[in-house]
């Protein structure tokens, strides 16, 4: 988006989406800003939304949901553990999907891949 919409509009089309959640992102300066909400409100943090949107801007594609939140609180405490740089994590759900994931001092790094599910444009008057 080019500015923040409010927060109920943006409530608004997260329940009109109806999915578990949706991410909103807008370019300030030569970065982008997020907000994670569900149908039950703002969230903190949704890993899987948050790498979805970091890998349609490099490619162009929507993600195939993989819960990055759960990884984001997991991989320092294995990178930790084992003493490494990075470290490799599966989910072993139904579609299931690999995460790349490492730090950043004290945030936390993840890429993986994505399969486009759709492409849609929203109308906001």
């Amino acid at each position: 988006m080019d500015y923040w919409l409010d927060d109920d509009l943006m409530m608004k089309i997260t329940i009109e989406n109806n999915l578990s959640e949706t991410n909103f992102a807008v370019k300030e300066n030569d970065k982008y800003k997020l907000q994670w909400f569900t149908p039950g409100g703002e969230i903190d943090l949704c890993g899987h939304a948050t790498l979805a949107y970091a890998y349609v801007i490099m490619i162009n594609v929507i993600e195939d949901p993989v819960c990055g939140s759960g990884h984001c609180h997991i991989a320092p405490y294995w990178i930790n553990k084992l003493n490494k740089d990075s470290v490799i994590a599966y989910q072993a759900s139904r579609r299931g999907g690999t995460l790349y994931c490492s730090m950043d001092k004290d945030k936390v790094k993840l890429s993986g891949k994505a399969a486009l599910f759709s492409v849609a444009d929203i109308n906001i008057k």
